[in-house]
């Protein structure tokens, strides 16, 4: 009998040979198209052309990841579609090295290892269904997750730039209340 197909993977490789996964269905990414202003007071880039050497070395490098945990084992050729929800590649301004935005903590996931960390939490969170990611967090070995359980919050909406620099996020990321009350 066979096994069954996590429907999350493509079971035939493509003509370039690779397997293309989704990333988890989970995601706690706070980025949206809205809040481009975000990104560029981060002083970064929206950047996520999979033709590029670099984005797509780390879209192989969290695939690969990903298809390990899924499907315990290892395979070379895998990359992911995109990242969750929420989250963007952006490519910084003053070291034009890529990095990972979306965190509710409002910082930049500035390598992959610290990333994939988080990654494989949300996969974990999407396995075991969990609803509430937020009371889930604890499970998150990521150290933006460690450092926002520890309590080592930003002031509320700000987004770091550097340790100790703070920039308010755009409006657009703020509720407009006047809606609620109207009828």
């Amino acid at each position: 009998m066979k096994q069954p197909v996590n429907k999350r993977i493509a079971t035939v490789k493509k003509r370039d040979g690779y397997i293309y996964i989704d990333p988890p269905e989970l995601s706690d990414g706070i980025y949206t198209p809205e809040s481009k202003n975000m990104v560029e007071r981060l002083n970064a880039a929206v950047y996520m052309d999979m033709n590029v050497p670099s984005v797509r070395r780390w879209l192989k490098i969290l695939g690969r990841a990903l298809y390990n945990r899924r499907e315990g084992k290892e395979e070379e050729n895998v990359l992911m579609r995109r990242l969750p929800k929420g989250y963007i590649l952006v490519k910084t301004n003053t070291t034009h090295k890529l990095a990972i935005c979306g965190h509710p903590r409002g910082q930049l996931f500035r390598t992959l290892d610290a990333f994939r960390e988080h990654l494989l939490w949300l996969e974990e969170s999407t396995n075991n269904k969990i609803t509430n990611l937020s009371a889930n967090r604890d499970k998150c070995e990521c150290k933006k997750c460690i450092q926002y359980l520890r309590g080592d919050h930003l002031p509320e909406g700000s987004v770091a730039i550097a340790v100790g620099d703070y920039v308010p996020l755009p409006t657009l990321l703020k509720p407009d209340v006047s809606l609620l009350s109207q009828p």
